[in-house]
């Protein structure tokens, strides 16, 4: 799938150093580890959010015995 993005000048910048510096070979590998990390770090926080829900429907007398 193509897509184009116009992204601020800072944000391209940015994305032309990370290429420079060899840590990246495109801008296209830059934007897909971003997202990609964006997706863990959601997955992550529904994680949290449902094990934060599960304790707090927990008897607390269940947690301490």
């Amino acid at each position: 799938m193509s897509m184009n993005l116009r992204l601020d000048e800072d944000l391209t910048e940015y994305i032309r150093e990370l290429i420079s510096s060899g840590r990246y070979s495109s801008e296209e590998s830059v934007v897909s580890a971003a997202i990609r990390q964006m997706k863990e770090k959601s997955a992550k926080k529904a994680e949290i959010r449902r094990i934060i829900l599960e304790v707090a429907s927990t008897d607390y007398l269940q947690l301490i015995s």
